[in-house]
């Protein structure tokens, strides 16, 4: 059985960032019904809060009930793993369909074409002059 840990520095700052909250739906996918549920839960934050579907844009974090900073590769990569945990636990098909969405993006905004493996942030951020990418791609 998996155990939530909760991330006191996520409502210290007053933001909700990507990669923990995905972290924490991978934690807590369980048959456990409240610990599902609260998974189902942040993962609609997620959707509804950081996600922006016309674009295929993931947000890193959000202030204010803002979208704010481009999400970067863990990110994408903490999101899509919670999305295909919580479809295979609930057999529920709209979590592997936006794992699929989020994925997609992820592919088309961090893929290393010549490399292999991803860049840390998207090829468009306008704020990074230069892609930097893990040494283990993990």
């Amino acid at each position: 059985m998996a155990i939530l840990v909760r991330d006191r520095s996520v409502i210290a700052d007053l933001k909700h960032l990507a990669s923990t909250r995905g972290t924490n739906v991978a934690a807590v996918v369980t048959n456990e019904p409240a610990y599902l549920e609260r998974a189902r839960r942040t993962a609609d934050f997620i959707q509804s809060g950081l996600w922006d579907a016309a674009t295929s844009t993931l947000y890193r974090c959000r202030l204010d009930r803002s979208p704010r900073h481009l999400a970067v590769a863990e990110d994408h990569g903490f999101l899509v793993r919670a999305l295909l945990d919580l479809h295979e636990t609930t057999g529920e098909s709209r979590w592997l369909h936006w794992a699929a969405e989020v994925q997609t993006a992820f592919d088309r905004h961090h893929a290393d074409l010549a490399g292999g493996g991803y860049v840390d942030a998207r090829h468009d951020s306008p704020d990074v002059p230069v892609a930097l990418k893990s040494i283990d791609d993990a």
